[in-house]
């Protein structure tokens, strides 16, 4: 778009896994990226090799602009576990000075601890949350997308920032891609409507409205 200052990619989506430097192939093609247009780039989530412990990786997220990788951030909620225990094995806060303010990221689960959430909102202009919410058949958008865009206008509004989430559009997620401020919220239409398309029945006289949600997550729990 001529007009965009931010993109923020959906968490996974950069599939190719590595050290997260300027080296990595998808970082050297989101650097063309924001040079050709100006924007800095969240991109999503990748799977990071830990250069200090062989076997373990995380989900990092590249910040790019059009002078290269600004720096990255490490996941901290590895599933439902204490974010206390998530801290200690943890990058610190991520925050970047960029060209469209100070942008704070946390990658899916982060957000929806209120200590993680504070910590970064009260630090930057601006907190992207790439996140994937796994698509279901039988669940409703607007079901999934109701508590995730209350809680996020709270924060918003408590805060002073602008919350920026992205989410694979169904059937590669369910759609709960919003972009919140102070003042106002605006979703993500067209998954709307591809979520629609995907969960409709065949039998047409069936009552979609009626259908029950079923949010459910895939994210292991790392209880080491």
């Amino acid at each position: 778009h001529p007009q965009a200052q931010l993109v923020v990619l959906a968490e996974g989506a950069i599939v190719e896994p590595g050290f997260c430097d300027g080296q990595h192939p998808a970082i050297q093609e989101l650097t063309k990226v924001a040079q050709r247009h100006d924007v800095v780039i969240a991109g999503g989530s990748m799977v990071e090799a830990d250069p200090d412990h062989m076997g373990h990786s995380w989900q990092t997220c590249p910040v790019v602009d059009k002078s290269g990788l600004l720096g990255s951030y490490r996941k901290r909620m590895q599933g439902v576990i204490d974010a206390s225990k998530a801290r200690e094995r943890s990058s610190e806060v991520g925050i970047f000075n960029t060209s469209v303010g100070r942008l704070g990221v946390l990658i899916c689960l982060d957000i929806e601890e209120d200590s993680l959430l504070f910590e970064t909102a009260r630090s930057c202009d601006v907190v992207i949350n790439p996140a994937h919410i796994p698509y279901v058949p039988s669940g409703s958008w607007d079901l999934a997308i109701q508590p995730v865009q209350r809680r996020l206008q709270w924060w918003a509004r408590a805060c002073g920032v602008t919350i920026v989430r992205s989410d694979l559009r169904p059937p590669g997620g369910m759609g709960t891609s919003m972009v919140v401020t102070p003042c106002e919220t605006f979703l993500a239409a067209s998954s709307r409507s591809a979520a629609i398309n995907a969960v409709a029945p065949q039998n047409r006289s069936r009552r979609f409205a009626s259908w029950h949600v079923a949010r459910v997550r895939t994210e292991t729990v790392d209880n080491a």
